[in-house]
Formats: C-alpha cells, sequence, structure tokens
C-alpha cells in the first residue's frame, strides 16, 4: 500500500475528511494537524495529497490502465482537470507523458510522499 495507514483515507474521501478525521484523533483542530504535518513532514497535507494520487495513477499505469480519466478518478483526483493540474505542478509535464513505462520508472523515485530528506526530523 503506498503512503502508510492513512493513505487509505486519502484515496477515498476529500481533504476535508481527511482533515477532520486527523484531528479527532489527535484531540486538535484542523490548523494544528496541518501545522503538525507540515513540521514533522515538510509538505502540507495537500502537497502529500497530491503525492499519493499521483504515486496511485502511476500504480494503475503501470498495472496496465490505459485510459487517463479512468486512471485519475480511481487515483482520487476529482477530475481529469485536476489531474492534469497536478502533475504539471509536480512533474512539469501533461499526464499523458505517463503513458510512456521509462518515464514512469523515472519519476517514480522522485514521488515519494515521505522522502528520506523529510524522515531526518528530530525525535523529540
Amino acid at each position: 500500500m503506498i503512503g502508510g495507514p492513512g493513505s487509505a483515507i486519502l484515496y477515498s474521501g476529500s481533504q476535508t475528511a481527511f482533515d477532520a478525521h486527523r484531528a479527532r484523533r489527535l484531540a486538535s483542530n484542523r490548523g494544528d494537524v496541518s501545522r503538525k504535518f507540515r513540521r514533522d513532514q515538510g509538505l502540507s497535507l495537500t502537497e502529500y495529497k497530491n503525492r499519493l494520487q499521483t504515486l496511485k495513477l502511476l500504480e494503475l499505469l503501470e498495472q496496465g490502465c490505459s485510459h487517463l480519466t479512468h486512471a485519475a478518478l480511481e487515483a482520487g483526483f476529482g477530475s481529469y482537470s485536476r489531474c492534469h493540474q497536478v502533475i504539471r505542478e509536480l512533474l512539469g509535464m501533461a499526464p499523458s507523458a505517463l503513458l510512456d513505462p521509462g518515464t514512469r520508472k523515472l519519476l517514480a523515485d522522485r514521488l515519494e510522499p515521505l522522502s528520506a530528506q523529510h524522515d531526518c526530523r528530530d525525535p523529540g
């Protein structure tokens, strides 16, 4: 499973649902959760969600899905338009470029949701 225990929430629901779920678990409000997440992980909840959705899209394409709109919706993007916007922002290319297996392989390492550089946080 990509991204760990919270990723299923990211794929199946909205950002608000994810924030509310995390806030309840941490007995905090959404703003606190968002700030703590950014501090601990080095990226915002939205950036994290976008990376998870993009990884899921790559996974679906790798499994043989060749219809980008269906793959985008299955990956959790609300529309192909939103998918295009996120892919363009994250990768600097159109989603159609991801149909090439060589391109997908090169990009997979760049998209790890919580990269090693952010895993060097202070444990205390």
